[in-house]
């Protein structure tokens, strides 16, 4: 990977949200790069502002692919039994284990990266990891234009429905999700 010098999301974020129209063309440049790695067979499973880079002409890179397996591989499990991820950004599915994760896993992790670019924060949080989890499996997050009311319908619209809980409810592919972000 080449060295990209510059900022990572977390750290866009860090004093509030970025404005909806450029938080939307971000998501749109991720969904790209998840597309791809989805054309190969590859999922993230650990998408999260931290693992996006922007350059020094604000350009995001996805990294750290350390998580990453082929589509179809069912474990996701370490030896002891713990799921592998970050929780905050872990979809239902994953984070439930036993459950398969597939594309739409990632669609829900792009899901909580853009609510945390259009509000400055993710949907989620609590005092421990299992907390967060309860609540990615079964609270429905606040909806976004309740935080940010100048976020355009359109977009919110966009990243909540990548935030259901229910994969089939979800955007059936990443470029689905681009779209509905045009």
């Amino acid at each position: 990977m080449d060295l990209v010098e510059g900022q990572n999301l977390s750290e866009a974020t860090r004093d509030g949200p970025l404005p909806a129209r450029r938080a939307a063309e971000i998501t749109r440049i991720l969904c790209d790069a998840i597309q791809h790695a989805h054309e190969r067979g590859v999922l993230h499973r650990d998408l999260k502002p931290g693992n996006v880079l922007l350059d020094a002409e604000g350009h995001p890179h996805v990294t750290d692919f350390g998580l990453a397996r082929r589509a179809g591989d069912t474990n996701d499990l370490t030896l002891s039994g713990q799921v592998l991820g970050t929780p905050t950004y872990m979809s239902p599915e994953h984070a439930g284990g036993g459950h398969v994760v597939d594309q739409r896993s990632d669609i829900y992790s792009l899901g909580v990266v853009g609510y945390h670019l259009l509000t400055g924060r993710p949907p989620f949080s609590g005092d421990t990891p299992m907390a967060i989890v309860v609540q990615h499996m079964s609270n429905d997050p606040v909806p976004i234009r309740r935080i940010n009311p100048s976020v355009p319908f359109e977009i919110a619209d966009a990243v909540e429905r990548a935030l259901q809980k229910s994969p089939d409810d979800r955007h059936q592919s990443v470029m689905e999700m681009w779209e509905q972000l045009s």
